[in-house]
């Protein structure tokens, strides 16, 4: 008797791994707080070749501390990088991404003070 064959749905073809969307979230959120890999990197004492091999998704040892760490240099919940996004016309994503600008903005404003 042969096992049976492993159907694939369609919508797992179209999943991403965690590293993935971590590695996509932590760039996009990054660029979006106006920070360089450098600033990140500096930050959380690693360093910059590992920053870039984090977004590239290259890296697989990323660990919840590390995550964790990153999610605190962007000041989002550690959540937010494991969440692959909705699409871009989702309320919930253009609220985050208001958010986000809001608080580089008023972090921008207290070092001018």
């Amino acid at each position: 008797m042969t096992a049976p064959k492993h159907t694939t749905h369609s919508s797992e073809k179209e999943s991403k791994s965690i590293l993935e969307i971590c590695s996509g979230r932590i760039k996009e959120i990054r660029k979006q707080r106006g920070l360089t890999q450098q600033d990140v990197a500096d930050a959380i004492f690693v360093s910059l070749d590992t920053i870039k091999r984090y977004e590239s998704g290259t890296y697989s040892g990323i660990s919840i501390i590390v995550l964790n760490s990153i999610a605190e240099v962007l000041n989002v919940p550690v959540w937010v990088l494991l969440k692959e996004p909705e699409q871009p016309n989702d309320l919930r994503q253009g609220l985050l991404d208001a958010q986000i600008a809001i608080q580089s903005a008023l972090e921008i404003i207290e070092k001018v003070k």
